[in-house]
């Protein structure tokens, strides 16, 4: 078995040495492995010469536009923020007036860090890394489970027993946490060192006329989960705020769902927001909401995509994290999206029964216990107008159809990236929530969407009142 893993494993782990060869990072170092790959060790290979990047080339356009008398309403600062963009190579400069297909993994704003050439390299390596590391896992640990199991679709058990004595499987693992500690080192300074910055223009955009609204309570309890776990490993957690502006706790949270996100194999022009808003006009057509409600709304991302597909509504969003809803705030703002934002708890928001015409969520389910969730789908069922709509996105960790080897894979985020509550959620049953609160059992729907922009699938639960 251990040959086979270093046969498997060797040509791959190459492959991850080379991205890191000549690189001059503070804290990064070439990868080196002998343990799972012998003693020959891994040489680097030669680096392929310097040729320009489609993000030069797309900046090139752009000048070259400007002194031609083509577009000559981008900014220094917009030009700067395209210049910096990481892993993006066709930039959206988002106008005054947004549209919904400008809220992506590519939007940028007033906010953007705009990352200098060491954090380029830093955060180019972690999602070169990330997406091998994707591709090993799916070929090169799925053959091992194979070899190991005799079987070429071992279930859920066969694959864990097999993977417990596996080297691939440990070494893997080190690299894919080792992956997501690099990104956070990566985004957490190139933040912190732009945060006085970004402070700055904080200010000048709350000195503007308010679209959207912010109310924050400093009395909300914490639950306890949030006060214990950094999902992600997030430096910080969701909940950390230094003091009455700090805004690292958005600025985190969006650098790092975008560079995680890509790594893993999503596209720079995918959008939660958008798949879903595409379902519901394929499933409710003629969906006309007043108020919107966006649970767990985070730094706004989504939140701004429901305002925009929905302009008639008023869109609110609650979040527990008070630096998420800072952020969320000054970046809705920036972009010209009226939000009204609260820091409020999902299970108990305070607002009147009946309320809203439509409640959403997005990936929030599998981040909270149990318990917790059955009283959101209680509180969704309070919340609602008759013939109001809920739907929940989340991760497709509940697939009945999922390989067993697919969810052991799956299964890895509970103990390695702070997810308590993965297999928690993959094991329960939102419909059933949902029904316990008080819907119909046959207004509740389930299906698996695929992402707008990328290899993944993702799971919606809903119902109607």
């Amino acid at each position: 078995n251990r040959t086979t893993d270093t046969r498997i494993f060797s040509p791959l782990l190459y492959q991850l040495s080379y991205l890191g060869s000549g690189c001059d990072w503070r804290r990064a170092r070439p990868l080196r492995c002998t343990s799972v790959c012998g003693r020959r060790g891994i040489k680097h290979l030669p680096r392929p010469a310097s040729q320009p990047t489609p993000v030069a080339s797309r900046i090139s356009a752009l000048r070259a536009g400007r002194q031609a008398g083509g577009p000559a309403d981008y900014s220094n600062r917009q030009v700067q923020a395209i210049l910096s963009r990481t892993l993006v190579q066709e930039i959206i400069i988002v106008a005054s007036t947004a549209r919904l297909e400008d809220m992506n993994r590519s939007t940028v704003h007033e906010l953007t860090p705009a990352p200098d050439h060491r954090d380029r390299a830093r955060q180019a390596f972690v999602f070169h890394l990330k997406r091998r590391l994707g591709t090993l896992g799916a070929r090169g640990l799925g053959q091992v489970a194979s070899h190991r199991t005799g079987s070429d679709e071992p279930t859920l058990e066969e694959t864990a027993a097999a993977m417990s004595g596996s080297a691939s499987f440990a070494a893997w693992s080190a690299l894919n946490k080792g992956s997501q500690r690099r990104m956070w080192l990566a985004l957490e300074d190139m933040v912190e060192r732009q945060l006085p910055e970004l402070e700055a223009r904080m200010a000048q955009i709350s000195e503007r006329p308010k679209r959207g609204s912010l109310a924050l309570d400093p009395e909300l309890p914490i639950p306890g989960h949030l006060r214990r776990h950094a999902f992600h490993g997030q430096p910080g957690g969701y909940v950390g705020s230094r003091h009455e502006a700090d805004l690292r706790a958005g600025l985190l949270q969006e650098a790092g769902g975008t560079l995680y996100t890509r790594g893993v194999g999503t596209g720079r022009r995918d959008s939660k927001a958008q798949a879903v808003v595409r379902y519901l006009n394929e499933r409710f057509p003629g969906l006309d909401p007043a108020r919107i409600l966006d649970l767990g709304c985070g730094y706004g991302g989504q939140t701004c995509g429901y305002a925009l597909a929905y302009p008639q509504a008023q869109t609110h969003g609650i979040d527990i994290g008070e630096g998420l809803l800072r952020y969320a705030h000054l970046r809705a703002e920036s972009l010209g999206v009226p939000l009204h934002l609260h820091q409020a708890d999902a299970s108990g928001t305070g607002f009147p029964d009946g309320h809203f015409d439509l409640i959403v969520s997005n990936i929030l389910l599998h981040e909270v216990p149990t318990p917790m969730m059955r009283a959101i789908m209680a509180e969704c069922w309070r919340l609602l107008a008759p013939g109001g709509v809920v739907i929940h996105q989340d991760v497709p960790t509940q697939d009945p159809d999922m390989p067993g080897f697919a969810r052991f894979l799956s299964m890895w985020q509970t103990e390695h990236n702070d997810e308590p509550f993965w297999a928690e959620f993959s094991q329960s049953s939102v419909p059933e929530a949902l029904i316990a609160a008080g819907f119909d059992a046959a207004s509740v729907f389930e299906d698996y969407v695929a992402q707008v922009d990328g290899p993944l699938t993702w799971y919606f639960v809903g119902a109607v009142r």
